[in-house]
């Protein structure tokens, strides 16, 4: 497995970790309201996180180190920051931030799919 891949998603682990035990820690004293869906976030992302690195091992992808941020923001804004934590509701900028960032993350998919083909054919076009 690349050093990248599994930096990234150790980073972004801990990360999940964190806001985990912080929306515990501030619903518990009542400053969080709790809803049904909000630990169910949290851990989605904890497990998204390990997803580029799930495919690096098991389909020998390789991905640039653009896209695996990219994809663990996307993720996290997302599924932590607006779902979890309520932010889609306060204003409407966020949602498009967040998929601004999502086509970021899908053209970089896209790079690295390219690049993986082009390398099986080897066929360098400058690809990470």
């Amino acid at each position: 497995m690349k050093k990248d891949v599994l930096w990234v998603s150790i980073g972004f682990s801990f990360v999940g970790i964190i806001n985990l035990i912080l929306f515990a820690v501030l619903s518990s004293v009542g400053i969080v309201d709790v809803r049904k869906m909000a630990y169910l976030f949290a851990v989605i992302q904890l497990i998204l996180a390990w997803f580029p690195a799930l495919l690096n091992k098991v389909l020998k992808m390789t991905f640039n180190l653009t896209f695996l941020i990219s994809f663990q923001l996307y993720i996290f804004l997302g599924i932590c920051v607006g779902s979890q934590w309520g932010v889609y509701q306060l204003t409407s900028s966020f949602d498009k931030i967040v998929h601004t960032i999502g086509g970021f993350m899908l053209a970089f998919l896209g790079y690295t799919l390219f690049c993986n083909e082009k390398n099986k054919n080897s066929i360098y076009f400058g690809c990470l």
